[in-house]
């Protein structure tokens, strides 16, 4: 019989391709579906009652988004300024409605030239603060300790569906378009430092880089093996080498 681990030594004997006492679980819901089983669960942390294996923690944001206009039909804008819609939907199969964020405004999708790109408040690494870091792994020690996102660099969509526009995202990389690859690589490098940064403050504890990309749909690739290999390997590769 396995003896019971740690979440940590659960999460680190798996991906070393050792057999834990049982696999490591992790959990993600759309807030309508959190917030019906926190309900069903009494008000219980999801995180206990499902005991996750991982905690995550970043870095505190520093500075506040850019407020929507009244009647500018833009509900929040992220960082980045994309502007977003918040839009019903309703699952008619459960019975169960919500609201998810639709992009409507692209602050990328006009550029034409290099200036422009040049020109735009772009975020920085340095409107966040690195020092809670060592506090939230202090308080997760016998956990996985994880920095960063699905979201992160998440090239497609980050910079296609929420900056540039889908379709001229691709185009933008078929083509080599300049003003296109300069938008992806300015996102990327922002990444980089803001995970370079989370590392440093966490002192060798972090335990896992957790990056994200959009790469197929349910019926097939989005892009080649070929254009993978030449345009997001040697891109990724900077990530999978800082962590």
């Amino acid at each position: 019989m396995v003896e019971k681990l740690s979440p940590r030594q659960r999460v680190r004997m798996a991906i070393n391709h050792q057999e834990p006492d049982r696999p490591p679980i992790q959990f993600y819901a759309t807030p309508e579906v959190g917030r019906l089983l926190t309900n069903y669960f009494n008000g219980q942390d999801l995180k206990e009652v499902f005991e996750l294996d991982f905690r995550y923690v970043g870095p505190k944001p520093l500075k506040k988004s850019r407020k929507p206009m009244p009647g500018s039909g833009i509900d929040v804008y992220d960082m980045w300024g994309a502007g977003y819609r918040n839009s019903p939907y309703h699952l008619d199969a459960i019975d169960m409605g919500g609201t998810y964020p639709e992009p409507v405004y692209l602050p990328f999708a006009e550029f034409k030239t290099i200036d422009e790109v040049t020109r735009y408040p772009w975020p920085s690494p340095d409107d966040f603060d690195y020092s809670v870091i060592p506090e939230q792994i202090k308080g997760n020690k016998s956990f996985a300790i994880v920095l960063g996102n699905a979201g992160i660099p998440d090239i497609i969509n980050g910079v296609g569906v929420r900056g540039r526009g889908m379709e001229q995202l691709l185009m933008d990389i078929v083509l080599h378009d300049k003003v296109g690859i300069t938008i992806i690589d300015r996102q990327l490098n922002f990444w980089y430092e803001y995970l370079r940064r989370g590392l440093e403050a966490g002192q060798g504890k972090i335990d896992i880089v957790h990056l994200g990309e959009d790469l197929g749909t349910q019926k097939g690739l989005m892009v080649s093996p070929e254009m993978f290999d030449v345009f997001f390997r040697p891109r990724y590769q900077r990530f999978f080498d800082l962590a």
